[in-house]
């Protein structure tokens, strides 16, 4: 949306907005600007954006004298500063930009998830607080787990979580639509997937990526070697899908892009497999106002849009519906 340089930010940058562009007509009338996840930006693409703004709309006053609205929890991830130490990360934050000194901060002090929830979740939020504040570490640098959060091995976890996995014909749709296992790696993810999809009943089908290697004209040589397709689909990036999927009949999937939003295929969206062809998947929506509904998204690549999802890749990625998780 405001085109903030990511290679090359410093502390004077700007955003490759051009000013008699439309995108800086529609800045020009902008009122109000909402930006989440705040604690997790850099403060030099926050200033980047205020000078931008500034300059587009030939305001002095900050960001142009639009009003912006920042969220975010300072207790979650904070800016990524290669090979900084913990001084460097907190003067990347916003709260050290001389923006700060004019922000009003507002607090959220009631959580409207736990409204309905039981005195189990209640604890595990104070948990959580406690852990962001510091007051429940050992030896200034361990956190201390309760007993009833622990487990010997990564076989109990799954039968905890997912009892009768192994049953046919396979769980239904619902079975999947509160629980999760989630964890920060993802080769745990994968190792785990795998383990939970080898229990299903019923036969894997192995889907391939399609993978092609983008070249610049005129940057990058013609006539060098072709890299082989297969080390091409072992490349593991967290910018990129698996390029080796197995799934089963019966198992959960989370959609990677935007397919259809009309019909509920987002970012996020967990489904649960139906049927398998060769170029489609029938798959059945979980959670959201189309929970139910069958469709059957096209993929020309199918490994560039699902990702198996009985296990939540990472802890600080959202998902697009929403699920009780068991602590």
């Amino acid at each position: 949306m405001f085109k903030i340089p990511v290679e090359n930010l410093h502390e004077d940058s700007f955003c490759s907005i051009p000013k008699n562009s439309q995108h800086a007509d529609l800045l020009r009338v902008t009122k109000a600007i909402i930006w989440d996840e705040i604690g997790a930006q850099h403060r030099h693409a926050v200033e980047a954006l205020d000078r931008t703004l500034q300059d587009i709309r030939d305001d002095e006053r900050l960001f142009g004298g639009i009003t912006v609205i920042l969220g975010g929890d300072f207790l979650q991830t904070l800016p990524v500063v290669p090979r900084g130490s913990r001084m460097d990360i907190v003067n990347a934050t916003v709260q050290r930009s001389y923006l700060w000194e004019h922000v009003e901060v507002l607090s959220l002090r009631q959580n409207m998830r736990l409204r309905q929830d039981g005195q189990d979740a209640l604890d595990f939020a104070q948990w959580l607080l406690d852990v962001g504040h510091g007051r429940n570490h050992v030896n200034e640098n361990k956190v201390q787990f309760p007993d009833y959060m622990r487990t010997e091995s990564a076989d109990s976890l799954i039968a905890s979580i997912y009892p009768a996995i192994d049953t046919t014909p396979p769980p239904p749709p619902e079975y999947f639509l509160n629980w999760m296992i989630l964890a920060p790696r993802n080769i745990d993810v994968g190792e785990i997937n795998q383990e939970i999809l080898d229990r299903m009943a019923g036969d894997s089908r192995r889907y391939i990526s399609a993978d092609e290697l983008i070249r610049e004209l005129g940057a990058d040589p013609r006539d060098d070697e072709p890299i082989p397709i297969k080390y091409l689909r072992s490349v593991n990036s967290s910018s990129l899908p698996p390029g080796d999927l197995n799934l089963k009949t019966g198992c959960l999937v989370i959609l990677l892009r935007n397919l259809s939003p009309g019909q509920g295929l987002c970012n996020g969206t967990r489904m649960v497999i139906t049927q398998m062809g060769n170029r489609v998947l029938e798959v059945r929506l979980l959670g959201g106002e189309r929970v139910g509904l069958g469709t059957s998204p096209g993929l020309r690549r199918v490994l560039a849009s699902i990702l198996v999802g009985i296990l939540v890749g990472n802890v600080t990625r959202g998902s697009g519906s929403p699920a009780k998780t068991n602590h």
